[in-house]
């Protein structure tokens, strides 16, 4: 911005008319605006301007707009800048490097306001102005003037750095948000369905088997299941169960559950019950995720192409598509959507990291 101030003040010393003792003056010359200079000297000026600068540059006109690059590494420098002056700086999960939008959400807002109102200028000795880059600021008010705004930004800021929300209201559902959504549903019915009818194998038989059991419900429940989709992997004996099948049952138990609760618990308090919604997952969240849909995906396949060898005359094609195409396909589809998402979301973290070592 500072680049702007002397080209401003040079415009203005130039047009100035030296004084002689005649009464006619000398005749002014043309000074060309700062639109009018080559397309050159416009690229390699917006190359000088931190990220506020380059921003407000970009949005002036449509020329500027093509012209200005404000990409990853400006974005980064400018937090590093603010960084190593020891000035606020959003919270890594609240702030969004994928565009100019998402970047400028929340507190990334409020600290380019008060960087733009001088509010920073001159808070330490030799800080200078932060917007014109000089020694000394003649735009910063005194400190009784911005005492009810610095009360309010800062609670702003610190209530987005603490929390981990974004205060700007969403106008529509990202694709994010609604695949979260879709993650959420099924844990929700995958956590009844191995609770009733998964897992009852691996409990006491006294406590759901004999009609006077507590829970003789469930076997019920797994009769009407066998009866009407002929699934062999629960049918009782003589049928034949694979032995990796109660290899994946116990998975289900040990790993499956936990991580379906886990995941409820994780996905609900991203939706949040305010106006002021989370920021999307976290690093660690996708990671476990990740490692889930894969897992889910290998075992539910190996169920599909075992569930394809039975005997035609056991278990029809008709039933077949059925058990496949609705049941197993579902959560295969499932979990081959989540863990492509949670791939792409921790890939899209590295990449981020990986930026920000090389502007180091």
């Amino acid at each position: 911005m500072n680049i702007f101030h002397r080209f401003h003040t040079s415009e203005r010393a130039a047009t100035k008319i030296p004084e002689t003792g005649t009464t006619t003056q000398a005749p002014r010359e043309r000074v060309s605006r700062f639109e009018e200079l080559p397309p050159e000297l416009h690229l390699l000026i917006s190359q000088q301007l931190t990220y506020p600068d380059a921003l407000s540059l970009k949005h002036t006109n449509r020329y500027f707009y093509y012209l200005v690059d404000t990409g990853l590494k400006l974005k980064v420098d400018w937090l590093i800048e603010r960084r190593s002056l020891h000035l606020e700086c959003p919270n890594d999960r609240c702030c969004d490097l994928g565009s100019d939008l998402k970047f400028c959400r929340g507190s990334v807002r409020l600290l380019m306001q008060r960087r733009r109102e001088h509010f920073e200028c001159e808070s330490r000795p030799g800080l200078g102005c932060l917007v014109y880059g000089t020694k000394s600021c003649a735009h910063r008010q005194q400190p009784g003037f911005w005492m009810k705004r610095c009360l309010r930004s800062r609670l702003t800021i610190e209530l987005c750095i603490l929390q981990d929300i974004d205060p700007t209201p969403r106008s529509m559902a990202t694709t994010r948000d609604w695949l979260d959504t879709v993650y959420l549903a099924y844990f929700l019915i995958h956590i009844p369905i191995l609770l009733c009818v998964d897992l009852v194998p691996l409990y006491p038989a006294s406590l759901w088997v004999p009609p006077s059991s507590p829970l003789h419900l469930l076997y019920d429940l797994r009769v009407y299941y066998i009866e009407t989709y002929n699934d062999q992997f629960f049918a009782p004996p003589p049928a034949a169960i694979p032995s990796f099948f109660s290899l994946f049952a116990f998975l289900e138990l040990i790993f499956h559950l936990p991580v379906s609760l886990w995941a409820v618990r994780a996905l609900l308090g991203n939706r949040g019950g305010s106006s002021c919604k989370q920021n999307g997952l976290n690093g660690s969240t996708e990671l476990l995720l990740l490692v889930y849909g894969i897992e889910t995906a290998l075992t539910t396949a190996t169920c599909m192409y075992e569930a394809l060898l039975w005997d035609p005359v056991v278990v029809t094609w008709q039933q077949k598509l059925v058990l496949l195409g609705g049941l197993y396909g579902g959560y295969l589809a499932v979990a081959i959507l989540l863990t492509v998402d949670m791939y792409t979301r921790l890939l899209r973290r590295l990449d981020m990291a990986d930026a920000m070592k090389k502007v180091e």
